[in-house]
């Protein structure tokens, strides 16, 4: 009945993938009907220049109850803007995500996105994002 007026949070710290990668970061719990991701936020702990060689697009997905679902729940950070240059990465710092669809049911995944192009050498990266659950997520 106060599913929506409960926020929940979710950290996880993923090491460097080192290669591009979907990895399920998070399992809705069973025991709830549905679940909706209201903002999500993602960190580096190392400082990446920006540059026109070494950079990381990150997206979070819905990968539903298999894990390799790939409904976009999120828009993508990073990537290549307009004349081929990465954006910068700054240590400690996070970057909010706009969710564009975060209904999930349970026993779906939250899938983290991760694409690098050159070296690309994150030590640890943060998601975080919080979520209510219920009927009438």
């Amino acid at each position: 009945m106060f599913g929506y007026d409960v926020q929940h949070a979710v950290s996880v710290v993923v090491s460097d993938p080192g290669a591009d990668v979907s990895l399920p970061i998070w399992q809705v719990p069973a025991g709830v009907t549905k679940i909706e991701i209201l903002e999500a936020s993602i960190l580096t702990d190392t400082t990446l220049a920006a540059g026109t060689a070494n950079g990381m697009e990150v997206t979070l997905l819905d990968g539903g109850a298999a894990g390799a679902g790939t409904s976009v729940l999120t828009n993508a950070l990073g990537g290549t803007a307009a004349g081929g240059t990465f954006p910068a990465w700054t240590a400690v710092t996070p970057q909010a995500w706009t969710v564009s669809e975060g209904t999930l049911d349970a026993g779906d995944w939250v899938v983290l996105k991760y694409d690098e192009s050159g070296t690309v050498a994150m030590k640890n990266i943060v998601v975080w994002f919080s979520y209510v659950q219920g009927v009438g997520a």
